[in-house]
């Protein structure tokens, strides 16, 4: 019987789809005999993650407004989030602060470490405060874990600003982060990346006996970063 149009079509079609799975079975085991990454099995032993900063404002009456950019997420193109929020400008007792890292992982991790991290605060232009310590807590796959906890007084953050400065004005607090987190596996196998994120609190302080005195809190911005 004499073959129509559409037999020789498919038959064309089947021997391409052929064609193309040897050539692609081909490939891979030519990948697989000269070490080159195999797409279909994934890495072993390696982890990806992020560090993102948080800031705490704690006001005189009491309440407190907490900054916290970890909540928000990271967009599959890899932006990475900023979080600007404008304050209730009310007047503050102190800032504080956190640094967090979330980490998941392939493979059986046997511990991490935090080397070569540096958390620097510093009241912007006028003084660097002292670092804080970095802890390194237990880790769950996947969950925020926060490795650094510190704060700073208004009344320290006053102090400073009334030393380098003449008059009320604005004044910035930042907190500069740069975490690198080293992973170790059962089997000896280690990995590591880092990140960088910064957090800011504007404020306005003010000393004159008609105005509002202390520090005011304006705005803050926090960030969260890939660990690469």
């Amino acid at each position: 019987m004499k073959k129509g149009t559409g037999d020789t079509v498919k038959e064309i079609r089947t021997i391409t789809i052929i064609i193309v799975v040897l050539v692609v079975s081909a490939g891979l085991a030519w990948g697989l005999r000269n070490g080159i990454h195999d797409p279909f099995n994934g890495d072993q032993d390696t982890f990806s993650g992020s560090t993102g900063v948080s800031i705490i404002l704690h006001y005189v009456d009491g309440a407190e407004k907490i900054i916290n950019p970890t909540t928000h997420i990271l967009t599959a193109s890899g932006v990475t989030p900023l979080v600007v929020l404008e304050t209730d400008r009310k007047e503050i007792t102190k800032i504080s602060y956190e640094i967090q890292i979330k980490l998941t992982w392939i493979g059986d991790l046997e511990s991490y470490s935090l080397s070569g991290t540096s958390i620097k605060p510093s009241i912007r232009a006028m003084k660097d405060l002292d670092e804080p310590t970095v802890n390194t807590p237990s880790l769950t796959k996947g969950e925020w874990v926060t490795i650094v906890t510190d704060e700073v007084s208004a009344t320290d953050i006053n102090q400073i600003a009334q030393a380098h400065m003449d008059a009320d004005g604005e004044i910035y607090f930042d907190i500069d982060s740069s975490v690198k987190v080293t992973t170790v596996f059962e089997d000896g196998a280690t990995d590591s990346k880092s990140g960088t994120v910064q957090g800011i609190v504007k404020l306005i302080y003010a000393t004159e006996p008609l105005q509002a005195t202390g520090i005011t809190s304006v705005d803050v911005s926090v960030e969260v970063d890939f660990l690469t």
